[in-house]
């Protein structure tokens, strides 16, 4: 298969679907069109024709997709129950971003409280952690049931928050890759520094739990962030 006429029959199709909302729908006969397209392609290069008049062909064959769009296009009744969602995910996600952080900060906050303080500097840590693990497990809840509380008819034209990560295709995609692999660099700097300095192995294993929050509150803001430009 030339590489060229995939790339151009990708372009035509992006074209064709420029104004149609970007969904799981969207895309899933997106996908299916292409398949066809590279098919009819090959049919009428085996057939004898040159690649130009082949692709014309192939072209011309999807004929009005007016009535093909429709069917992935959601009518305003829908459109509206679409947007009540997404501004309750949007709102939901926040909170979850949020409270992620709040752990992380509670974590931090316990462990040197307890020890400007001269407490038990591992009952601050224990305190810390359990505190971190409440509040982790009320942010994930929160997007567990936003994700469950799709309406059936919105459901295709959503993307679950919790199964995606960035398409990283896309310009933020590739930084959000960027960032991914800069972080970690940093925290496994900060972890190996932090531990041979302090000599304190045993609590600074919670930098990689936190570290873990942090990324989970990375991919939600950039998911958000993709979503937003799909819309």
């Amino acid at each position: 298969m030339n590489e060229s006429i995939e790339k151009q029959l990708q372009r035509y199709l992006t074209m064709i679907f420029a104004n149609v909302p970007k969904s799981r729908k969207a895309t899933e006969l997106k996908q299916e069109l292409f398949a066809n397209l590279l098919e009819r392609y090959e049919n009428y290069v085996q057939d004898g024709k040159s690649s130009e008049e082949a692709y014309k062909l192939t072209v011309e064959s999807i004929g009005n997709t007016d009535e093909l769009l429709s069917s992935v296009t959601p009518d305003e009744n829908l459109q509206n129950k679409i947007d009540i969602y997404k501004k309750m995910k949007a709102r939901n996600i926040a909170i979850s971003v949020a409270l992620y952080f709040i752990a992380a900060a509670v974590l931090i906050g316990f462990s040197t409280f307890s020890e400007i303080l001269g407490r038990d500097e591992d009952m601050g840590a224990i305190i810390g952690l359990i505190s971190l693990l409440v509040i982790c497990a009320v942010a994930t809840a929160i997007i567990i049931y936003t994700n469950i509380s799709i309406p059936k008819e919105v459901e295709p034209y959503v993307k679950d928050v919790e199964n995606n990560s960035p398409d990283r295709s896309t310009k933020r995609g590739k930084l959000y890759a960027s960032i991914l692999e800069l972080f970690w660099l940093l925290v496994t700097v900060l972890y190996l520094g932090i531990s041979f300095l302090t000599g304190a192995w045993h609590i600074t294993w919670l930098i990689w739990i936190i570290a873990a929050i942090i990324e989970k509150a990375i991919k939600l803001f950039y998911i958000g962030r993709e979503e937003e430009d799909n819309e």
